[in-house]
């Protein structure tokens, strides 16, 4: 499953941050490489370490992938582009957000460019289309964009020593969220969520999770993805429920929030993801936003000295704020060098490798990044609310949820068993008593 999230995008802007290669966009021809800039001065040439980056640069994802690509271009340049010596060679080639041209890319970096590591993907599906070849392949794949269905680290048909993933997990953001809002005696929901793969699972993570804490589902609306006027939805939610519960990625979420507020709403908008509240919404939404709760894998108020240096560093580099996807890119960057430092940035023995990866705990601008047993991220939760500061909507943080991950509330064996596919209308006024038999 992969959440399309937004649809603003953007250009991307060279900056001249060291290595740098970008693959050819729409063919099928070896990603172009250009010189990489000189190795700090004392650095021994020793064997560089060639990191290839798959990332949709164009096509509707790219407004994740650029910012992913710009986190991880930041965080080389500040370490100089190299890793005890060993210069980072940095290879990204433009997935395009599609399976099958992120396969090809992946074959291209392997095979024709010989990296050491791959990284960077951003929607399930491409995840799914490379995994099995990183197996054959025996490279390393740490995905550390987005690509957070339920099953990937588990599921015999993509799981293998070679896979890693650092980005996040569905029920990772679906079961805070029921928790949060449990804790503060919500009691009630209406759910609301774009009419698609992602919207269902999404829905159906946090439904069982709020009904298993002893809350109740009473209604569920599922517009068309791409709807305009949601009128008609929002006429309809039940004056009974306590909160409204939305997954609605890209402009669906705008224009939702938008005449939600215009139709007078009163009932709080908990919006998984932060899909809603997104920057680039929030830009739109103006007051329109307050009082919006949101949860997400990185916050602009963890209130740390990493997360503040690099909100700073972001902006002067690039002149607007980071998103959490540039949090994303310049995380999996913090990762991928912790690893390689347990080495000496030496790549040339991959079970040496990827042991370091497996070992690897980093505290980074997302927070503490450590893998479980199944190579699966557990990282923290941020959930926030957004308040007027100043004229302008910003984040106010509620809530950090230390340590989440695959099975941070559920069990493999109740994931694996989860009608993941099939939710409409299963957890309608379902009761907790209830529950064990809705699943099935």
């Amino acid at each position: 499953m992969r959440r399309t999230r937004w649809n603003r995008i953007k250009k991307l802007a060279a900056i001249g941050m060291g290595a740098f290669f970008v693959a050819a966009c729409g063919s099928a021809a070896p990603a172009t490489t250009s010189s990489m800039a000189p190795s700090p001065k004392g650095a021994s040439s020793t064997s560089p370490i060639r990191i290839g980056l798959i990332l949709p640069l164009t096509g509707s994802f790219s407004a994740e992938g650029i910012p992913i690509e710009r986190g991880f271009q930041l965080y080389f340049n500040q370490i100089h582009n190299q890793v005890d010596g060993h210069p980072i060679q940095l290879i990204v080639a433009d997935g395009q957000g599609s399976p099958a041209v992120s396969l090809t890319k992946a074959k291209q970096l392997v095979e024709n460019d010989h990296v050491n590591l791959l990284t960077g993907i951003v929607n399930t599906a491409s995840a799914y289309a490379v995994a099995p070849y990183i197996r054959q392949a025996k490279v390393p794949l740490v995905i550390s964009g987005d690509a957070g269905a339920e099953d990937l680290l588990i599921n015999p048909k993509f799981t293998s020593p070679y896979l890693v993933r650092v980005s996040q997990i569905l029920t990772s953001l679906t079961d805070p969220m029921a928790k949060y809002l449990y804790s503060r005696g919500i009691r009630q929901v209406a759910t609301v969520a774009s009419d698609y793969a992602g919207g269902n699972e999404t829905i159906g993570g946090f439904d069982s999770t709020f009904i298993k804490l002893g809350g109740r589902v009473i209604q569920e609306e599922w517009p068309p993805v791409g709807t305009t006027n949601y009128g008609p939805y929002i006429s309809q939610l039940n004056p009974n429920a306590q909160a409204v519960v939305t997954f609605l990625p890209g402009s669906d979420g705008l224009h939702f929030a938008q005449q939600a507020s215009q139709y007078g709403l009163k009932t709080p908008l908990a919006d998984i993801f932060g899909v809603m509240s997104f920057e680039t919404n929030l830009q739109q939404l103006g007051n329109k936003a307050d009082g919006i709760i949101a949860d997400a894998v990185w916050s602009s108020q963890y209130d740390t000295a990493q997360n503040k240096a690099f909100i700073q560093a972001y902006q002067k580099a690039y002149n607007e704020p980071p998103i959490v996807d540039s949090a994303a890119g310049y995380a999996g960057a913090q990762f991928i060098v912790a690893a390689l430092k347990q080495v000496n940035g030496d790549v040339g023995d991959v079970s040496r490798l990827l042991n370091a990866l497996y070992q690897t705990k980093v505290n980074t601008v997302e927070g503490p990044i450590s893998l479980d047993q199944y190579h699966d991220v557990i990282k923290n939760i941020y959930v926030y609310q957004i308040v007027n500061k100043n004229g302008q909507p910003g984040q106010k943080l509620l809530q950090v949820y230390d340590n989440v991950g695959l099975t941070w509330d559920r069990t493999v064996q109740e994931i694996t068993a989860f009608p993941w596919t099939s939710v409409k209308g299963r957890f309608v006024n379902i009761t907790q008593s209830q529950l064990a038999q809705a699943v099935k």
